[in-house]
């Protein structure tokens, strides 16, 4: 699982993108209550079977409208 402690100026769902250098992608969602720091949590199923090295990490807002999210830590916890 990815656990990722962020702030988000309002309740918001969004996304991280994951794409080894394989090509092999993964994409998690997760959900903030907004308005203070918290840690949210990524669950990693689905990810492809030998999946390794990530290429590429997007961000991406699945809540329409305007905020800001920012990203303090994040990590990959087995």
């Amino acid at each position: 699982m990815i656990v990722a402690r962020v702030y988000a100026t309002k309740a918001l769902d969004f996304g991280i993108s994951l794409e080894d250098t394989a090509k092999l992608k993964f994409d998690g969602v997760a959900s903030t209550s907004g308005g203070k720091w918290e840690t949210v949590t990524i669950p990693m199923t689905g990810l492809p079977a030998g999946f390794a090295l990530v290429k590429t990490f997007n961000v991406y807002m699945k809540t329409p409208g305007e905020a800001t999210l920012s990203i303090d830590q994040i990590a990959v916890v087995k």
